[in-house]
């Protein structure tokens, strides 16, 4: 266990495997109320991309609905687990019942044609919304500004002529521009790709599962361009946690994951920079099984057959995506019993489990 303000976070290896047991929180939430729940991250970490044959189909852009594979690939331990799919081309949609409401962005690029994206608009009945086709210069999350309107249904080719300039567009409904009804409208972009997250709910062979969407699919095409989640009754859980220099790490089976910096629900690879998450294996040995983790001057890791030092560099800078090492500390080995922080020295439990070290 470690902490942080009133949450409490757990790891717990199995007796019986290394399969370990999904990560808990306990929260407080007065001075005499408190709950347990599961820990949940909604984007990552991922194992390495697919480099194989089969290919990921999305039932759907967004909502409860299915995933696919081109050959066996699921099984029952997989629910639970994440799935990233990028998909080829972008298509975003969005059902407007209510006035600022709008699609997700897509990302525009190139010249000529390759600019050239689709615009579609399902109105509910004529005059009940106008809708604004809206664009940004300097990311998908704004600022906008207006580019087009329509208050009747359309389907139409859109070339902004913004040569070899990144845009980025959203279509929806503004503030003060709804009326009633239910409106359904669509961009549809052949080139680039949209990250898709979903958790699996369901199995129901090794072909298809049922499956959450926590980030809109770009496609509901096939694609072999995917990543599983490394947490899952069928990858594994972490078996030991720390909260280290503003980062809440997990560590298991090898791994070490540590947090988007200041933000320990999130494991998003794209989060650029120095804040960016940390993914790595120890790739000394045999597989090791981390018992705990201790944030010290460094971070301490205790595995079955060494204890590991993770730390930047001689001169001990923040620990970053860039600038990560673990070096063998000693080669004792724990016993699965939590490590105490005393001052700045860590006292664990040898793995015979006789001695304390």
């Amino acid at each position: 266990f470690d902490l942080w303000g009133d949450v409490l976070c757990g790891a717990c290896a199995k007796t019986t495997d290394k399969i370990g047991h999904q990560q808990r929180r306990i929260e407080r939430r007065a001075t005499r109320s408190w709950s347990l729940v599961r820990y949940y991250s909604n984007d990552g970490p991922f194992e390495l991309d697919n480099t194989g044959p089969i290919t990921m189909t999305p039932g759907a852009l967004s909502g409860n609905t299915t995933l696919t594979a081109s050959a066996a690939y699921f099984k029952s331990t997989n629910v639970g687990s994440l799935f990233r799919v990028r998909s080829d081309g972008q298509t975003v949609t969005a059902s407007i019942t209510a006035q600022n409401q709008f699609t997700d962005a897509i990302r525009v690029q190139g010249v000529g044609n390759q600019r050239v994206f689709t615009v579609t608009v399902d109105e509910d009945a004529v005059g009940a919304a106008t809708f604004t086709l809206q664009r940004s210069l300097v990311g998908d999350s704004g600022p906008w500004t207006d580019v087009l309107q329509w208050t009747a249904d359309v389907t139409v080719a859109y070339d902004d002529a913004l040569a070899n300039q990144i845009a980025w567009y959203r279509l929806g409904v503004k503030t003060g521009d709804y009326v009633n009804g239910t409106h359904t409208v669509t961009l549809n972009y052949t080139v680039g790709s949209i990250a898709g997250i979903c958790r699996v709910t369901g199995f129901t062979s090794s072909l298809l599962v049922s499956v959450e969407v926590i980030a809109d699919f770009g496609g509901i095409a096939a694609t072999d361009d995917w990543a599983e989640g490394q947490w899952s009754d069928r990858r594994g859980w972490p078996t030991a946690v720390a909260f280290h220099e503003g980062r809440l790490t997990w560590e298991g089976r090898d791994a070490v994951n540590a947090s988007v910096s200041d933000a320990f629900d999130s494991f998003d690879d794209e989060t650029e920079g120095d804040s960016g998450p940390i993914s790595r294996t120890i790739g000394s040995g045999p597989v090791d099984n981390i018992n705990w983790a201790l944030s010290l001057q460094r971070l301490i890791l205790g595995g079955e057959g060494a204890e590991f030092s993770v730390r930047s560099s001689s001169l001990d800078e923040i620990l970053t995506p860039t600038n990560f090492n673990l070096k063998a500390a000693s080669t004792q080995g724990s016993a699965p019993i939590a490590a105490v922080k005393i001052d700045q020295n860590g006292a664990f439990v040898q793995r015979g489990g006789t001695r304390v070290y």
